[in-house]
């Protein structure tokens, strides 16, 4: 079957969780609110989180970007503790549009293989398209979403109605043999960021290899290690993808 698959991030969590513990703790939970009452509009399947990162799917590419584009715009306009306000990375800058929480977003659509986790009772996610839109997230300018040429073409119908948009070139995705060209956007409404991501993009090597994460960041897909259990909610919207072929058990993946 196929999905588009969306991973998000915050944006330096190590160092804010470090120097504003209880600021980020009321923090994530604005964070979490807005990204669950978002899927729920756009017909979201919450895989798990990871930390603060969400993996979620949609049944399309126009509605993964959506999403992503609206919980960008969402976050900005969020209330947030004072506390974390008053941290250097969730400060507010009117100019350049930030407030709280900021977040990446990375975002693929194609073939997904799905497994059913009996212990939670929920549908897993693996296969090239899930690691693209990991590798996406991790590559994304901070503060927007950012999606692959493939997405950028099927979502274009949502992306022309009002985006603001820079490409980082030469980014190199594991399952790509040459480097492709990452589309970021965010609202039109946002476009003070714009200037933000120029100079952002200035400072990092078009020829660089495979996007790096943060220093002691896990690979959100990681399996078996009992200090990275991913939470898994209830289930909300139908799980998107081919369950006809679903193999019961954590560790098993389907071949695509």
């Amino acid at each position: 079957g196929t999905a588009c698959m969306v991973f998000t991030d915050v944006v330096s969590s190590m160092r804010a969780w470090g120097g504003c513990y209880e600021g980020m703790r009321k923090g994530l939970c604005v964070h979490n609110d807005v990204m669950r009452s978002l899927l729920s509009a756009h017909d979201g399947y919450e895989v798990k989180t990871v930390g603060d990162c969400f993996i979620v799917a949609f049944p399309t590419a126009g509605r993964g970007v959506r999403f992503g584009l609206e919980a960008q715009h969402r976050l900005y306009e969020s209330e947030w503790p004072e506390e974390l306000l008053a941290f250097p990375t969730c400060s507010v800058d009117a100019e350049q549009q930030w407030k709280g929480i900021r977040v990446r977003v990375g975002v693929d659509a194609g073939p997904v293989a799905l497994t059913f986790n009996e212990l939670v009772a929920r549908y897993d996610y693996a296969g090239p398209t899930v690691n693209r839109a990991n590798e996406a997230e991790a590559a994304a300018v901070p503060g927007f979403v950012a999606m692959t040429p493939a997405v950028a073409s099927a979502a274009r119908e949502v992306l022309d109605e009002g985006v603001c948009a820079v490409t980082r070139d030469g980014v190199r995705l594991n399952d790509f043999d040459e480097p492709i060209a990452l589309l970021n956007a965010v609202p039109d409404a946002l476009s003070g960021r714009v200037s933000f991501a120029r100079s952002w993009l200035a400072e990092k090597s078009a020829s660089s290899c495979a996007p790096q994460r943060e220093a002691g960041r896990a690979d959100a897909t990681q399996r078996g290690n009992p200090l990275l259990m991913p939470q898994h909610p209830a289930p909300t919207h139908d799980v998107w993808g081919d369950k006809s072929g679903v193999t019961a058990g954590y560790d098993e993946v389907l071949s695509i």
